[in-house]
């Protein structure tokens, strides 16, 4: 054997070696190891760890993976990829212990490090898997090609299921590719491809099976399993801790529990002696370059699902073909979901709390800042789809309700933070006025009043005398559809007193049209006529045809519910 690529592993002791090698003693309970089949206890060639228990859910996944190791043909590489903590492991173990009876010749499990600063190397694993197979095997110093033909050597014609748990990419799993009978399971947070490897992917748990484990693992959790399942995510490493936390501690009542878990999540989602969901999330995170976790770290301003606009735009860039890029290496990393059908991006619940409160200061105002002024303009686009009339009167209300947990979170920001510039300030008025036909026809009443009312404070704050006078008409409309309209009244009187005041002679007429409808809703027809009339004569002189319209719609109407219908007929026909 010669000198080149060598590598340095040592020689491994066999069971029986380890067992009489203490001063050649052996105890009374070492005999009794021995007589009862040390051998295959300590055998290194089954390995696969205890099934879970609980184990809830994942029926299908199970049979998927035991399907293709049981029927596969040619190289048998089946791969499970998933969020850290969603149970790939779990899920493996249990296929691997079902088709274990194919498998004779041995089921080894190897963690691979792939998460942590130190992957398990190619070399140690082969040598993991010749130790168990091969008795007292020399492996002073071979080559790697050596190595790697041992490896070969050691598997050839063995029925053997290697299972490779927590792979770091393809380049460390592909060397260990074996010939048939034997087969690989692998499971990783990444997504890679391999020749012959089929992939599946993990989702969180069904609902009803989160609320099963959680009841598994601590019965009296089962009044409050479906709130605390949703607090999880229906993750099963949140699960599993937020229930055996529960189990092990009785004093603890359960509904507190839940609470301090609704407050904080992260926080009180943490296992005693284990790793908790921070540190697995906290592999994935800190295996990305510096400019993919700025990248990620801003994703946590989402409270919803995403399109790659939406990210590009919260990212600064220029390009959004660059943000798809990112965010496809992101989801084959498993830290960001998507759906091929809607084309959309989405980061699970608890990673978007980490990624949030990774989030420097500095940055996240860049962010939310982003984000809110992108979800202002999606408003704005789909108030003048609604707006063009035909069939993209339905596409703007689609696009509307589509981001509208958006928009809501866009103009939340925008309202708590509007004090802090004239940019801002302006953002948190344009969120009611540039959209003021959608948002009037998909916001409660009480939701418009809240926006409006932030909107009046920051036009007061700017000093702008037009939008104040905008916003003032349009909050007497929503308090008008409450039926609250003597309220209604007093905003109408403070947006016509403004548009005198500037000369803004359609704002006027506006403001008299409105009066107008809350002095007929009130049952004062008369003085309801006598604005309607005002508002006829300005909006005549500036030229709006579709106001002069209304007007005259409105006269008609009053000159009807007073019974003079000749009268009513006049305007009816001039509209």
């Amino acid at each position: 054997m010669g000198d080149t690529n060598k590598i340095d592993l040592g020689r491994g002791a066999s069971a029986k070696q380890v067992v009489a090698g203490r001063d050649n003693t052996v105890t009374l309970i070492e005999q009794q190891i021995i007589q009862f089949g040390a051998r295959q206890i300590l055998d290194a060639r089954f390995s696969l760890p205890a099934k879970p228990e609980p184990f809830e859910g994942r029926e299908d996944e199970v049979r998927e993976v035991v399907r293709r190791l049981r029927e596969g043909r040619g190289s048998l590489v089946s791969g499970l990829a998933g969020l850290g903590g969603v149970g790939k492991t779990a899920v493996a173990i249990v296929a691997a212990h079902t088709v274990a009876e194919k498998f004779p010749d041995g089921q080894i499990w190897v963690e691979l490090r792939g998460t942590s600063d130190a992957p398990m190397p190619v070399s140690e694993v082969m040598a993991t898997v010749i130790r168990a197979l091969e008795p007292n095997p020399d492996l002073r110093n071979p080559s790697e090609a050596e190595l790697a033909g041992m490896y070969r050597t050691a598997l050839h014609g063995k029925r053997v299921l290697l299972g490779l748990d927590n792979a770091r990419d393809a380049g460390q799993v592909q060397p260990l590719l074996v010939a048939p009978p034997a087969a690989v399971l692998v499971t990783a947070r990444t997504g890679f491809t391999l020749a012959g490897l089929v992939p599946l992917r993990l989702d969180t748990l069904k609902k009803e099976d989160a609320e099963k484990l959680l009841v598994e693992l601590c019965p009296r959790s089962g009044g409050n399993a479906g709130e605390l399942a949703e607090l999880c995510g229906c993750l099963p490493l949140a699960l599993r801790i937020a229930g055996r936390y529960l189990a092990e501690h009785e004093a603890v009542v359960v509904a507190r529990y839940v609470g301090q878990v609704r407050e904080r999540r992260l926080h009180s989602l943490k296992a005693e002696g284990e790793r908790d969901l921070e540190a697995v999330f906290a592999e994935t995170y800190d295996y990305l370059s510096d400019d993919m976790q700025t990248r990620w770290r801003a994703l946590g301003v989402f409270v919803a699902s995403f399109t790659a606009s939406a990210a590009g735009y919260v990212w600064g860039l220029d390009e959004p073909d660059g943000a798809q890029e990112i965010l496809s290496e992101l989801a084959r990393l498993s830290i960001v979901e998507y759906d091929a059908e809607s084309e959309r991006f989405d980061l699970h619940d608890l990673l978007r709390e980490f990624a949030g409160g990774r989030l420097p200061g500095g940055e996240r105002r860049t962010a939310e800042k982003r984000y809110a002024v992108f979800f202002k303009n999606v408003s704005s686009a789909a108030n003048d789809l609604y707006l063009e009339g035909g069939e993209n009167v339905v596409a703007g209300l689609k696009l509307f309700e589509q981001e509208l947990t958006h928009i809501r979170a866009g103009q939340k920001w925008a309202a708590e933070n509007w004090e802090t510039n004239e940019e801002v300030a302006r953002l948190c008025i344009e969120y009611p006025l540039d959209a003021a036909h959608t948002v009037n026809l998909r916001l409660s009443a009480r939701e418009q009043i809240r926006w409006l009312e932030e909107a009046v404070k920051a036009a007061r704050k700017l000093g702008d005398k037009r939008l104040e006078g905008t916003a003032l008409g349009n909050l007497g409309s929503a308090y008008a559809d409450l039926g609250e309209v003597r309220q209604a009244i007093g905003y109408y009187e403070q947006a016509l007193v403004i548009a005198r005041e500037i000369g803004d002679r359609r704002g006027e007429g506006n403001a008299l049209g409105n009066l107008g409808l809350a002095y007929a809703a009130l049952g004062e027809v008369r003085r309801a006529i006598e604005f309607y009339e005002q508002q006829l004569a300005i909006v005549r002189e500036i030229g709006d045809r579709r106001g002069e319209g209304n007007a005259l719609g409105n006269l008609g109407l009053a000159y009807y519910s007073l019974g003079e219908v000749r009268q009513a007929i006049g305007y009816y026909e001039q509209r």
